[in-house]
């Protein structure tokens, strides 16, 4: 994690962006809510490096295990927590919310439909691109 991160999520103007290259996946979550956990399964299965923070607890968790903690820095939290209020600021109040870091920088992607429709672009299984014309509206 790094500063950049804290400066995205200061930055964030709720526009969401399409990335096609991303190495790392970023994203608050609640433990008991199932659009979090999806995404953070998701996430989990698409990338090697993501980090989870559980706005019930204000701990790192797992993300195939949103209520299992795991340990970081110590005072990362506080700062992503408090970063997070620009977010409630600009109207995203609801969870996961998440972002990931490509050659550019980190991006907002925003929640767990918007992460799985950004999975879905950056794919190209059969499968994936017969879901991504079927998308399509003529």
């Amino acid at each position: 994690m790094d500063t950049k991160l804290y400066m995205a999520i200061g930055d964030c103007n709720g526009q969401m962006v399409k990335e096609s290259d991303y190495n790392i996946v970023f994203m608050y979550v609640k433990n008991w809510c199932p659009h979090s956990q999806n995404a953070a399964k998701l996430a989990a299965s698409n990338c090697n490096s993501v980090y989870v923070v559980d706005l019930e607890t204000s701990k790192f968790v797992s993300p195939n295990d949103l209520h299992q903690p795991v340990i970081v820095q110590p005072g990362m939290v506080h700062h992503l927590i408090q970063k997070r209020k620009h977010l409630l600021d600009i109207g995203k109040t609801t969870v996961p919310q998440v972002f990931v870091k490509s050659s550019t920088g980190w991006k907002y992607v925003g929640g767990e439909t918007d992460y799985a429709a950004f999975t879905r672009l950056n794919s190209s299984s059969v499968a994936d691109i017969q879901l991504k014309f079927e998308e399509v509206k003529f």
